[in-house]
């Protein structure tokens, strides 16, 4: 089981290395977002849905984007905050 996890996390480090090398943020990954590019690999893997995607040459993202289930209790509960000052 390790080995697996190991594996998918290296998978998935490569592919984000990749993208910020080209200044580019998914800003909506999550697992539903991964998809298998091989029915017989399961350790190659591909980014799926680049909507809230962008492309920045500084670390000062402002925008909250995202599904808002899969964000952390801290970042939900900013948003919420924000809805109603």
């Amino acid at each position: 089981m390790l080995y697996i996890g190991n594996a998918l996390t290296h998978s998935l480090t490569h592919l984000l290395t990749h993208l910020l090398t080209h200044l580019l943020l998914n800003r909506d990954l999550k697992p539903e977002n991964l998809l298998l590019k091989t029915k017989t690999d399961d350790f190659d893997i591909k980014i799926a849905d680049f909507g809230f995607a962008i492309q920045t040459k500084d670390s000062g993202l402002q925008t909250q984007c995202g599904t808002l289930l899969t964000h952390s209790p801290a970042n939900l509960l900013t948003y919420l905050l924000n809805l109603f000052t």
